[in-house]
């Protein structure tokens, strides 16, 4: 197969590559059983490094069992099944392998292993450049005590460039905070998570999510959804539950300043009615084609050709 992580063979002892190649044979038939036979040709080395790293760090072991497969159908060969490990690198190969579908059916070209400094980008004549090599992490200036304590960004705890010590609150509940919070705990801190949003991990993909959840959830990761902060001190954080605050009021200020609740119990209503109507199928696609039919001024249509003529100054052929 390809890949660019590949084994050692000569280095390596008879039980360390057949372990090895049981892996490899082991993400083969998880590639089919998750995504089909076809994805079974994505199969490269690379993965395997992965499915290898992940049970590593999980401390998982799968189950070593015989089988035949199509590249030796008559001879079983031992293959590894069930660490979550290879389902992670299943899904990782599927996903980069679609990534690089679309980029080929757009025909965006791709310049491996080049740095883009002023005569490569000169040669290729763009009309504009987006910068997009990483972003920068987001600190808030507003937030008292963020400058005067031990508060790093997720990048330098990762990259162990500073000591954060046993006990950590991790600011962010996206798919940085609970990677980094993930990889804290597993090397026995304490963490407990503040997230403003009313879900932890909303922003990972689904293949992802659940494996990092279950992570979290295992070494026992305190999660405060719903959270704002409001301070930072040496010893910890200050935070405003937001129900709290639209309940009850705070900082000065009244209840539900913006009349967020106002309406609710209507909503509440609606909604039920929505999800009522939701269950007979062929009721509720008449209702959307009514509506879509309906919607005259409002249509997606009539605003993009707004915008062409107005603002882009482009010709269409759309009638309004």
């Amino acid at each position: 197969m390809f890949g660019y992580v590949t084994p050692d063979k000569g280095e390596m002892k008879v039980r360390e590559y057949e372990c090895y190649r049981a892996v490899y044979c082991g993400l083969c038939m998880q590639l089919k059983a998750d995504y089909g036979f076809v994805s079974r040709m994505l199969l490269n080395y690379d993965l395997v490094t992965v499915a290898l790293l992940a049970d590593g760090i999980s401390g998982e072991k799968g189950s070593p069992c015989m089988k035949r497969c199509m590249a030796n159908p008559l001879r079983r060969r031992c293959m590894h099944a069930g660490p979550q490990g290879l389902r992670l690198a299943a899904a990782s190969l599927v996903l980069l392998s679609w990534y690089k579908l679309q980029l080929a059916k757009a025909g965006v070209p791709v310049r491996y292993g080049r740095e883009a400094n002023h005569d490569n980008v000169a040669a290729w004549k763009p009309d504009r450049i987006i910068w997009a090599a990483g972003g920068a992490p987001i600190m808030p200036k507003s937030i008292p005590g963020l400058d005067g304590y031990s508060v790093y960004s997720a990048t330098d705890a990762l990259r162990n460039l500073v000591d954060v010590g046993e006990r950590i609150v991790m600011v962010g509940g996206g798919m940085v905070g609970c990677e980094a919070a993930e990889f804290l705990t597993e090397r026995e801190h304490i963490v407990d998570m503040v997230e403003m949003k009313p879900v932890i991990g909303e922003d990972i993909v689904p293949e992802a999510r659940k494996y990092i959840m279950a992570n979290l959830e295992k070494h026992k990761v305190t999660q405060r959804v719903n959270a704002r902060v409001k301070q930072f001190y040496a010893d910890g954080v200050d935070y405003t539950d937001l129900a709290t605050l639209l309940l009850h009021g705070g900082n000065g200020g009244p209840a539900d300043r913006y009349m967020s609740l106002k309406d609710f119990s209507s909503y509440a209503i609606a909604q039920e009615r929505v999800s009522e109507m939701y269950r007979h199928a062929e009721n509720w696609n008449y209702m959307s084609l009514m509506n879509i039919a309906n919607s005259g001024r409002f249509a997606a249509d009539r605003s993009i050709a707004e915008y062409a003529q107005n603002i882009w100054r482009v010709k269409t052929n759309f009638a309004f």
